[in-house]
């Protein structure tokens, strides 16, 4: 166990698990920069705005055209509003549904 943490164990991050996340998804993992949530918390705090590799820097992630069995629209935001969802759960069924849940 290192700093309470067993790193043998398996880990499997469902939407309820807790999860350890950083304020601003900035900074070191520091007891002063970190707080508790689920996982599905944490992508929702999540700056979906801004793309991690330095090469391209910030874009609008969620500004594509997304195609959905229910409809066409102009952001994935836009999409989980209307169907009552989440914007993961928008992500997971592109995932899983490709056919029906893509990008235009």
């Amino acid at each position: 166990m290192d700093n309470g943490v067993d790193k043998n164990q398996p880990r499997h991050y469902k939407g309820d698990s807790f999860v350890m996340a950083r304020y601003g998804d900035q900074g070191p993992y520091h007891p002063d920069n970190v707080y508790i949530t689920t996982n599905t918390g944490n992508l929702q705090d999540a700056d979906h705005t801004y793309d991690r590799n330095p090469k391209r820097g910030p874009r609008d992630v969620g500004c594509r055209s997304i195609h959905t069995p229910y409809g066409e629209y102009k952001k994935i935001k836009t999409a989980a509003e209307q169907l009552a969802v989440d914007v993961t759960t928008i992500y997971n069924r592109m995932k899983t549904r490709p056919t029906e849940y893509y990008y235009l």
